[in-house]
C-alpha cells in the first residue's frame, strides 16, 4: 500500500493542471474499486473527502468519477 501512495503522489507533483489531477485521482482511486471489498468502500470515502477539500479550501470544481 505505501509504493501505491509514494508512486500516487510522486506522479501529481509533476501535474499542473486541474484536469490532469483529477484524473489521475480517478485512475488511482478505479484501482481500489477494481479490488472490490473494504478498499472500494475506502476509495469511495476518499473520493467524497478530496472532492469536499478542493472545493472548500481551494474552491475549485473538483470532480471525479468513479466506477462504483
Amino acid at each position: 500500500m505505501d509504493t501505491f501512495i509514494t508512486e500516487f503522489k510522486a506522479s501529481l507533483s509533476f501535474m499542473r493542471k486541474l484536469p490532469q489531477v483529477q484524473e489521475h485521482c480517478q485512475k488511482f482511486l478505479n484501482s481500489f474499486i477494481a479490488v472490490r471489498g473494504s478498499y472500494a468502500n475506502a476509495a469511495i470515502t476518499l473520493a467524497e473527502d478530496w472532492i469536499e477539500a478542493v472545493t472548500n479550501e481551494l474552491g475549485f470544481d473538483f470532480n471525479i468519477n468513479i466506477d462504483s
